[in-house]
């Protein structure tokens, strides 16, 4: 669900918009005239909804009050609305690193703004932001998609982009063109800047971020780099940079996980569009590597009659083309084939007694090794506390485990060759057991299990 609001400042179209998330309400800040010397630039700023939040996005804002009471209202329209709790602050490496993972994971950009400054936290810093950069053909940025989680982030942002500061931030620069982190410290003392940097610097500083580093992540082919921002009150003469340069393995993997969780959302979106399948996808790959058609159709796992009745014709009608290494061509140029070979980590539940469980239907529970006739995938979970229902659900005394799976980034259920590839039994969709299990061996049961075992 969206909102959205428009004002006008001066010749300035200033557009408000919220969503709504797992977690919380996201909101957008778009100014139309955003222009450097190479021509305009699509930038975006977007946060956690809170009322801090939302009071330094609007703070330098020259609008009547009643524009600023809006907004707030239609932040509150919002259907879930409710202030988003901060996660814990994570207090070790392996904690942090879990953070990271589910990053990738995460359903919404709420949730990725939560675990950032989290995992940001943790390796001490108080503040993170995060840059989606784009460029054109030309290789000049075209957008910038900055993702701020707090209030003090929130206002340099604002700042920086009304001041088009973007144009001219050496630390952007630097992200777009090296791997290397850069620190604060490396421009030298503040004093001694002059133009926009010293403007730059002296806003930062004034609103308590005064140390900060920032991680490059790239991913040439895509056209996009990120920068993530991670900043402390204490300056570097006293030692403010210390436990970021202390924790900059951490902090580089956290600058992937979001560049990493921002493409995923993209190839998603450009697969939704397509049409395309799992299996056309895995198809085309095959194709494009130079492959054969019959070695696309093994990997796929479809059967002869299949690929030459439905597969091959849907994939030359989705993609315009004429056979299948023209559609293979059009699905590389589109940016396509890049998510046939992603993968992803999730979850199924599984029983020794009952085999895998693929699915519920009006509260009957289907399992591989009791029902599994007709269903030939298994649910997947992202991760434990999304399985708990299925567990808590079963009889005292069952054996059921989370077991770990890998599949394709934009699969919604696990298929038997992935079960099989993680080390679990097959079962034949077709089999039609005769005997019925016993009554508590199948059935759902009402005695919580405490906790889930994960292999």
């Amino acid at each position: 669900m969206q909102n959205r609001l428009q004002f006008f400042v001066g010749s300035v179209v200033l557009t408000i918009s919220a969503f709504e998330c797992v977690e919380a309400v996201m909101v957008e800040r778009v100014k139309q005239s955003s222009q450097t010397a190479r021509g305009a630039v699509d930038v975006r700023q977007l946060v956690v909804a809170t009322d801090d939040n939302l009071d330094a996005l609007l703070r330098n804002e020259k609008v009547e009050p009643s524009f600023r009471a809006s907004v707030f209202e239609l932040v509150k329209e919002l259907a879930g609305f409710r202030p988003p709790a901060l996660p814990a602050v994570l207090g070790s490496a392996a904690t942090v690193v879990d953070a990271i993972s589910a990053i990738e994971r995460a359903p919404d950009e709420a949730t990725v703004a939560l675990h950032l400054l989290s995992a940001a936290r943790a390796l001490g810093g108080s503040n993170a932001l995060y840059m989606l950069n784009g460029r054109g053909k030309d290789g000049n940025l075209v957008s910038h998609r900055i993702l701020t989680t707090g209030p003090q982030d929130t206002l340099a942002i604002t700042n920086y982009i009304d001041e088009t500061w973007f144009a001219t931030d050496p630390f952007l620069t630097h992200a777009g063109r090296s791997h290397s982190p850069c620190y604060s410290s490396d421009l030298g003392l503040l004093e001694n800047l002059t133009g926009s940097r010293l403007e730059m610097g002296k806003f930062v500083r004034s609103i308590g971020l005064s140390s900060f580093a920032v991680h490059p992540a790239h991913a040439p082919r895509s056209g996009k780099f990120g920068a993530l921002y991670v900043t402390s009150p204490v300056i570097p003469g006293e030692q403010g940079e210390e436990p970021l340069r202390r924790n900059e393995v951490l902090l580089r993997a956290l600058s992937f996980a979001v560049l990493n969780w921002y493409l995923g959302q993209e190839r998603y979106a450009a697969l939704r569009q397509s049409g395309l399948n799992t299996a056309e996808l895995q198809i085309l790959d095959v194709i494009a590597k130079g492959g054969t058609a019959e070695m696309a159709r093994e990997r796929a796992g479809v059967s002869k009659a299949a690929m030459r009745a439905k597969i091959t014709p849907s994939i030359r009608s989705k993609l315009s083309a004429k056979n299948l290494i023209q559609a293979a061509k059009v699905a590389e140029e589109r940016g396509l084939l890049a998510a046939a070979s992603d993968r992803k980590v999730a979850y199924v539940v599984y029983s020794p007694r009952w085999g895998v469980f693929l699915r519920e239907d009006f509260g009957i529970p289907f399992w591989s090794g009791l029902n599994p006739q007709g269903l030939d995938t298994a649910q997947l979970f992202p991760d434990a506390a999304s399985a708990r229902r299925v567990l808590d659900a079963q009889p005292a005394g069952h054996d059921c485990e989370l077991r770990r799976v890998e599949v394709h980034f934009s699969a919604r259920n696990a298929s038997i060759a992935d079960c099989v590839a993680a080390g679990l039994p097959a079962w034949n969709p077709s089999t039609v057991h005769d005997s019925s299990p016993a009554d508590d061996s199948a059935t759902w049961g009402s005695r919580p299990f405490a906790s889930a075992q994960v292999n």
